[in-house]
C-alpha cells in the first residue's frame, strides 16, 4: 500500500510544478520534429510538404526552466508553381540561446496577427 502512497505523492507533486507542465500540441500543420544535438544546442525541423514554404525564428524566451520557442511559418503565394517534393527546413539553436532551460516549448507564430499561436511540440532537454 505505501509504494501506491508514494506514486500519488509524487504525481501530485509533478502536476502542480509550473516548470514541468506540459501542454497539448495544437499545430496541425506540417511535422515538426526537433533534434538535440551534442553541444545541448538543438535543429527544430519543419517537414515542408511542397517546395516554396519559409521557416524562421521569431524569439525564444524564457519561463523559469522552460525556454519557448517562436517560429512563423510562411506558406507559397497560392498560384505559385512549386515542386511537389518533401521540403525539410531547418533552424539550429546554440545552447547559448535555450540557457538552463530543461523544458522546451515550440510553438507557430501566424505570419497574420488574427490568428492563434499553436504549440507544434513540447519537450524535455536532456
Amino acid at each position: 500500500m505505501r509504494p501506491v502512497l508514494a506514486v500519488a505523492g509524487l504525481l501530485a507533486a509533478c502536476a502542480t510544478a509550473p516548470e514541468t507542465t506540459m501542454e497539448e500540441p495544437t499545430w496541425n500543420g506540417p511535422a515538426v520534429h526537433l533534434r538535440h544535438l551534442a553541444d545541448r544546442g538543438i535543429e527544430v525541423e519543419l517537414m515542408a510538404p511542397t517546395a516554396g514554404h519559409a521557416f524562421e525564428l521569431v524569439s525564444v524566451r524564457g519561463e523559469g526552466r522552460r525556454a519557448v520557442v517562436d517560429f512563423v511559418h510562411r506558406l507559397p503565394p497560392a498560384d505559385a508553381f512549386v515542386a511537389q517534393v518533401l521540403t525539410p527546413l531547418r533552424v539550429q539553436l546554440g545552447p547559448e540561446r535555450l540557457g538552463d532551460a530543461s523544458l522546451l516549448t515550440i510553438r507557430i507564430v501566424p505570419p497574420f496577427a488574427d490568428s492563434a499561436i499553436l504549440t507544434a511540440l513540447v519537450a524535455t532537454r536532456p
